[in-house]
Order: C-alpha cells, then sequence, then structure tokens
C-alpha cells in the first residue's frame, strides 16, 4: 500500500520544510488563503486548529474588583524575557490605568515569575489586586484569561495569531525578531493592516517606555471604539472573525481520511 504524505502550514509565509514536503506530499495544508498561491490540486485552505479551550470561559481564577480594562501580557507557554523585563519597569504606571494578567512562563534561567511575585509584593494593596501573576495557564483557563482582556500584549506566533483574530482581540505585539523568515514580523502584519494591532519592533534597547506609551494609547482607542488605524473597533472585530476557519481542525481531518480512502461519515 502507498504511504500518503499531508503536511499543513501554520505561518502566513511557507517554511523551508514545508517547501520540500510540499514536492513529496499528497495533500498540502494551508492556514492561509493568502499563502496558497498555486491552484494545484492538492493544495487545500484549512484553517489553522484553535484549541477548544480558547473559546470557552468557565474558570473563575483571574476576577477583578474593578471597572478598569483589563491587559492580559503573554510570551506563550515559555515566556519571554524581553516583554517581562520591561514590564517589571513600567508595571506601577500600568496599573494606575489597567489590571494585568501577566503569564510570565517558567525558566529557570531567568527566573521572571519568581521576580513579577516579587515586584506584586512591593506594590500597594490597591495594585497587588489588579495584577495576577501566574507562570503557566492550564486547560479553560487560557480561555478565561483571553475572555477577560480587553487588549492582549504578546509574540505572534501563529497560534497566537490565529486565537486572537478568532476572539477580535486587539494586541500590541512584539515579534520576535529571529524567527524563520521574518514570519512573525508578517503574522503581526496581518493582523496590523485590518487595525487589530499595532507592531512594536524589538531591539536590544528598546525602551520600557515605549510599550507603556502603545498600551496607553491603545486603551485609549478602545474607549474611544477606534482600531489602530482609527476605523471602527467593533467592524474590525467582525472581520478578524471572518479571516480564521473555526473549524480548522475537523477540515484537516476529513482531508486526512479522504486521502486515505474512507469516508468520514463512516466515522
Amino acid at each position: 500500500m502507498e504511504k500518503k504524505i499531508i503536511t499543513h502550514e501554520q505561518t502566513v509565509v511557507i517554511g523551508l520544510a514545508n517547501k520540500i514536503i510540499a514536492l513529496f506530499a499528497h495533500k498540502v495544508c494551508y492556514s492561509w488563503g493568502t499563502t496558497l498561491t498555486s491552484n494545484d490540486s492538492k493544495n487545500v485552505f484549512t484553517g489553522n486548529p484553535v484549541r477548544k479551550e480558547v473559546l470557552a470561559s468557565s474558570s473563575k481564577v483571574f476576577k477583578f474588583k474593578n471597572n478598569l480594562p483589563t491587559i492580559f501580557i503573554t510570551g506563550g507557554n515559555q515566556g519571554a524575557n524581553t516583554i517581562n523585563k520591561r514590564i517589571s519597569k513600567i508595571l506601577t504606571q500600568l496599573l494606575d490605568h489597567a489590571n494585568v494578567i501577566h503569564q510570565t512562563g517558567n525558566s529557570s534561567l531567568t527566573n521572571d515569575y519568581a521576580n513579577a511575585l516579587s515586584d506584586r509584593n512591593n506594590l500597594d494593596e490597591d495594585k497587588q489586586s489588579r495584577y495576577i501573576v501566574v507562570d503557566r495557564i492550564f486547560g479553560n483557563e487560557i480561555g478565561e484569561a483571553f475572555h477577560r482582556a480587553d487588549l492582549v500584549l504578546s509574540r505572534s506566533g501563529a497560534n497566537t495569531i490565529t486565537e486572537l483574530l478568532l476572539l477580535g482581540k486587539p494586541a500590541v505585539l512584539i515579534p520576535i525578531p529571529w524567527s524563520s523568515n521574518n514570519e512573525q514580523q508578517k503574522n503581526a502584519e496581518m493582523l496590523a493592516k485590518i487595525g487589530l494591532a499595532k507592531i512594536i519592533r524589538q531591539y536590544d534597547e528598546l525602551p520600557a517606555e515605549t510599550i507603556l506609551k502603545e498600551l496607553l494609547s491603545a486603551i485609549q482607542l478602545l474607549k474611544d471604539g477606534k482600531n489602530f488605524i482609527n476605523g471602527s473597533l467593533e467592524n474590525t472585530k467582525e472581520l478578524a472573525k471572518t479571516m480564521v476557519k473555526k473549524d480548522a481542525a475537523k477540515i484537516i481531518a476529513k482531508e486526512t481520511l479522504k486521502l486515505l480512502g474512507v469516508n468520514s461519515k463512516d466515522r
């Protein structure tokens, strides 16, 4: 029996590995319509699967006792020291204007989680109540973090971008500059183009104050109902949701079964 090959490209720009695999693959699945540049029958626009936990908000661990906007800061599961150490410098000023859910990661090399807890302990009681620090977010808690957030500060990996679009969440993005083919920058540009995101370029001397300025500017835009290009925020949120296939996992599964000659209705 001939072995079948199916591959899936997550990012806006197809990587070298998938370029090579695509030459031999029987089916190539793409997350974004803009990446699919050939009408070859083996190419299919499936979307990028989203973890179901992102769509639900059933936990109650990120509650605040005020009406301030909430910012969710994350560098992904591993955290982002570049972001964490700059947030430490502007934390007091930021908490004057917003609640913060901060996922630091749990790296033993940078000790960002312990450092953030120390920062929290040095705050007055009122500001402590506005600052929730976690090293990781488990299971359905990620859905609550996203749903409570009015604004997200993060990297711009493929999965993060997909989730932000699907949820229509405005974001300030700091792409990893050394990502393959500059893919994080291009991912972020997709959101910036429709006004859902503001991009901050990372460099060694990036001032923490630049991040503070962009976050405070974003908060004001949200209050005014504006997106990052001065259009309607609500319209942008609705547009963003149409750019993502909510059932991407099912589409990929269906394409896989089809490739194997199995009727998906039998499964």
